[in-house]
């Protein structure tokens, strides 16, 4: 489950639940904040965001 709260800019990664054969136990994902009702960065948009590794335990990332 994926939460986003405004007043405090952070993403919530919820514990994960469920399971299946050759399923990573971890991923990689790298979050980037879009201005409201942009769908694409545009030219000169910085671009790094903020990289996490997940692994399956609830993630609070403050952005």
């Amino acid at each position: 489950e994926l939460k986003w709260y405004d007043a405090t800019q952070q993403l919530e990664i919820g514990e994960r639940t469920g399971s299946y054969p050759g399923m990573q136990e971890q991923r990689t994902f790298r979050v980037v904040i879009h201005d409201a009702g942009q769908t694409e960065l545009s030219q000169g948009t910085d671009r790094s965001g903020t990289t996490v590794t997940y692994q399956g335990r609830r993630l609070v990332i403050d952005l």
